[in-house]
Formats: C-alpha cells, structure tokens, sequence
C-alpha cells in the first residue's frame, strides 16, 4: 500500500489559490485530559476538544477549502464527508458538526456558498512509523543548535517499547516508512511513532476525482522533517520555489530575493518585478551550478 501524508497547501501554491482555509477557535477551547501511554504514562497527544465547536474561517482561494487540522483532529466539509462515507473508507469517526461563526475574506469571497462543516476524530491505534527505515534522528538534549544543524544522527535510546518514546530531541525524519504488518486498511491515520495525519492511495484518490480542494498529499517516500535544516537545504528549497512556475508570483520573488542576497545581488524587498524577465540570469546559474557541485544528503 501507498501512503501519503495530508497537509494543507503551500502557501502561494496553485492548491492555495484554489482552495485553502485556516480554522481557529472563536472562544476559549475547551478541552479534556491529554491521552497517555498505558505502560510509561508519558502524554502521547493533545488534549480533547471538547463542544461547543465554534470556529472563525479565513478564506485564501477561489473555493471553500474541505480540510483543516486543528489540533488532532480533522475538519472536514460536508462534501468530503460524504464521500468519505459512501466510499467505505476508514479512519474517521465520531462527526460533529460545527458553527462557522466568522468568516474573513483574504482574497475575495469564494464562490458558492458556505460548506457545513465537520470535526472527526482520527483513528491513533496501531498503525506504526519504521522509525529506522524512516531515518529518524535524535540528538543529544546537550546537543548545540549547530550541532544539530551539522551533524547526522542517530536513533535516540529507546524509552518505552509501547509509545515509542526516545531520549534527546528530534531533529529530523528522512523520508516515512510504514511497519506494514500493523497497517490493517485505514484510510486515515496518526501513527504510533511520530507522523499524523498520513493517508491511503485509495483516499488520495476519491479525493482527485471528487476535486476536494484545501488539500496537499504527499508521497510517504518524499516526505521528510528537518527542524535544523542546513543552509544548503534551505537554498535548494527556495530554488525550487523559485523554478516551479505554478507558484504565485509573490513566492517567486521572494525566492529570487534570497537567491540573490546569497550571491551578493540583494534585491529591494520594497520593489515589485517580473521574476521571469525582470532578473539576472547570472544569479540562477550561480545557484543552480552551487546546488549541483553539492550532493544532497
């Protein structure tokens, strides 16, 4: 089985401009007790979200999104619901409506009209992260910032066989590899051992061909965590923000003005310009000629 994890979109992506909302609660959330290991009593997630399920919207594209995560859990439109249910899929439970009651336009009104809107509760049972095949690393808590940023580490001594909990401070994750003998056909998922919000093909798909917009799955196998990435990652990331043309131009210049700082050609951040025809080409080629003299790790 493929497995992808759900996101919301990039922000100034095509996905973004499509579709995107943001949630937040419009009164004090209430909440109960945080969920714990059974075997260590470590907290292994967030606090309950308890009614009334009130939340303000902000809208960022051209339709309603159908996807948000607040906190461990999954709002979703009533669309989405139903294709959800009618599909057989599993991994969502427990749907409860709830009261958009603020809604604020970022980008124009979306067309159509507003979406009924549903909090589900995402299954977090078994399904299990390999965490060795997946390239997690955890540092040393004396560990420095630098430290952390350049070097390559390992798998932290393991604290608790149940809840997978490590020593030191994650750093990052390379890619995400699932135990298979503990996937038994959920659709939606958070997994034991570090990543929610992961998904099967078979839900990316009915999603594709209902058009659900507000939404970014990506392939297990190119998603990574890096909370100390190195510069040179930082660059490579802007450099593909900067090439991949489907971004918005704000995204785009902002990635050029980086780019350029780097090789000494700083660009007002005050000024607006074509990020095709209005650059130097010599900045591309210097960063791209950079990138390419080193290997990622």
């Amino acid at each position: 089985m493929k497995f992808y994890v759900a996101t919301k979109p990039v922000p100034g992506s095509r996905r973004d401009y499509d579709g995107r909302i943001d949630l937040n609660h419009a009164d004090s959330l209430l909440s109960g007790d945080a969920p714990r290991c059974p075997a260590c009593g470590r907290i292994i997630g967030l606090r309950q979200w308890l009614p009334p399920y009130r939340l303000e919207m902000e809208t960022w594209g051209r339709h309603y999104g159908d996807f948000e995560c607040l906190g461990e859990d999954w709002v979703i439109s009533e669309r989405l619901r139903d294709l959800f249910l009618c599909n057989n899929l599993k991994g969502l439970t427990e749907f409860e409506e709830v009261d958009i009651v603020r809604i604020t336009y970022r980008r124009g009104k979306p067309e159509g009209s507003v979406p009924r809107y549903f909090k589900a509760v995402v299954d977090k049972q078994h399904v299990t992260v390999d965490q060795q095949a997946s390239g997690m690393q955890w540092a040393p808590n004396y560990a420095s910032a630098d430290e952390m940023t350049d070097k390559q580490w390992g798998l932290g001594a393991l604290g608790c066989s149940v809840c997978l909990w490590r020593e030191g401070t994650f750093v990052r994750l390379n890619k995400l590899v699932i135990l298979p003998e503990t996937w038994t056909g959920e659709d939606v998922f958070h997994a034991r051992g570090g990543v929610d919000n992961i998904v099967s093909h078979r839900l990316v798909t009915i999603c594709e061909a209902g058009n659900i917009k507000g939404v970014q799955f990506t392939p297990a196998d190119q998603f990574e965590i890096d909370y100390y990435p190195s510069e040179m990652k930082c660059l490579r990331r802007e450099y593909g923000t900067y090439m991949d043309r489907e971004n918005d131009r704000e995204s785009r210049q902002d990635a050029y003005r980086t780019m350029a700082a780097i090789v000494g050609r700083a660009v007002d951040f005050g000024v607006d310009f074509d990020p095709d025809r209005d650059v130097e080409q010599s900045v591309i080629n210097a960063i791209g000629h950079r990138l390419r003299a080193t290997p990622e790790n």
